[in-house]
């Protein structure tokens, strides 16, 4: 269809579910609001956070492998003369004997892989620029919607009241730039049985100032400053140390 279309559709739809349309009276869809909206440098950071490139790495070894590049790689490097089956059995002797350790050749090939893992995250994080370009989140009476995308855009609606749980994901990587990962997951039903869960992002990386805000807007009753209990303390000793005596008699 049209765009023109769509929209026509979307505002028919969401005014019949949000307003009371009377006889003779014609449904407006109500305004919607903007509850975030993220810029290009923040959804490239969610990339950097987020780390989903094996997408990215599992392309690049494919294209590497049809092409014929990992066998002359692997060729170049354990074939009997060359340095890099030199430095693996060196390694090996050191290892397992007395011989002296290839401290250079161990540098260079850890300085190396924390380059290939880098660039990696950075392919990742462009990956994420271009599949949540233009991130933004609104209200339109009780349905949420996201639209992102650059080169597919992709508009979903989250209605409020099939809202079942909200998953707050908050990393070492996100402590450290003081930002917050929102999801949702919702429940639908189709032909009078319950449809599988599925999640969707509410706020990719969000502010940790705006959470607050942010949750009111999905959850009625949210706490302003929601309190955070930490486990037991002998909590992951007794799910290391019970897990035995439930093996062991079955086996």
């Amino acid at each position: 269809v049209e765009r023109e279309a769509l929209d026509e559709i979307r505002a028919h739809v969401f005014a019949t579910r949000t307003a009371a349309v009377a006889e003779g009276i014609t449904a407006v869809a109500p305004p919607a609001i903007i509850l975030l909206a993220m810029p290009p440098r923040e959804i490239f950071l969610f990339g950097l956070i987020h780390g989903k490139g094996m997408l990215v790495v599992g392309a690049l070894f494919g294209l590497l492998w049809e092409i014929g590049l990992m066998d002359r790689i692997g060729s170049e490097t354990f074939t009997e003369g060359r340095a890099g089956r030199g430095v693996v059995r060196q390694f090996m002797l050191a290892l397992f004997d007395d011989a002296a350790w290839p401290v250079w050749q161990v540098l260079i090939a850890i300085v190396a892989l924390v380059l290939v893992l880098t660039l990696f995250r950075v392919l990742s994080a462009c990956w994420t620029l271009v599949t949540y370009y233009n991130f933004t989140l609104t209200r339109s009476g009780d349905d949420l919607r996201c639209e992102y995308g650059l080169l597919t855009r992709v508009a979903s609606t989250i209605p409020l009241h099939r809202i079942q749980e909200v998953v707050i994901r908050e990393g070492p990587w996100h402590r450290w730039s003081k930002r917050t990962s929102i999801a949702v997951q919702t429940a639908g039903a189709t032909a009078g049985q319950e449809a599988p869960a599925r999640r969707a992002w509410l706020a990719p990386l969000v502010h940790n100032a705006e959470v607050p805000r942010l949750l009111e807007t999905v959850i009625a009753d949210a706490p302003a400053d929601p309190a955070w209990h930490p486990g037991l303390p002998r909590g992951a000793r007794r799910e290391v140390v019970g897990a035995p005596f439930v093996v062991v008699p079955g086996s």
